[in-house]
């Protein structure tokens, strides 16, 4: 819908585990739909990341993503 009036699109995330959400859409993004971080973005609040166990990493205004360990059961990160 923002595309057909060129109006930008910024996720929001100002809201608990929401900045842990957008960063995937922003790689999904990234990997699956266009190859390219120009003209992207997503909010970014500073709040509530203690209560994660994989809490957001953010390096000079960019999203990095998690670096998760997947255990041989399938149900199990570290």
């Amino acid at each position: 819908m923002s595309l057909s009036i060129s109006v930008p699109v910024c996720p929001h995330a100002g809201g608990v585990g929401l900045c842990e959400m957008v960063q995937h859409l922003q790689i999904f993004d990234y990997i699956c739909l266009t190859g390219t971080t120009e003209d992207r973005m997503i909010e970014f609040t500073d709040q509530q990341h203690e209560h994660f166990e994989n809490p957001i990493n953010v390096v000079r205004a960019h999203y990095i993503a998690p670096k998760v360990i997947l255990t041989s059961d399938p149900g199990v990160m570290r």
